[in-house]
């Protein structure tokens, strides 16, 4: 299990997010992104590679993508919706 701390180096910056809604088949493109992503998921379920370790991520779940991690999905699914949340 990984976790961060942020022992007093500042604010958690919210810089964007959104509801995402697949609309018929799709697949989680291949990012590495700088910043953090809190991932919930509403509903249907789909499978991530992040950093070379698969994940299932079902709905009511959540996830935390922390910078320069590696991730993609690793099946296409459809009736999948979830909200990103992009932090410093």
């Amino acid at each position: 299990m990984k976790y961060i701390v942020n022992e007093g180096k500042g604010r958690v910056r919210y810089i964007s997010g959104g509801l995402f809604e697949s609309n018929g088949v799709w697949i989680h493109p291949r990012q590495v992104l700088d910043d953090y992503e809190l991932i919930i998921c509403k509903s249907g379920n789909f499978k991530m590679s992040v950093n070379g370790q698969i994940f299932e991520i079902k709905e009511g779940d959540g996830m935390v993508l922390l910078p320069g991690e590696v991730h993609f999905g690793v099946e296409e699914r459809t009736d999948v919706s979830f909200c990103g949340f992009h932090l410093f």
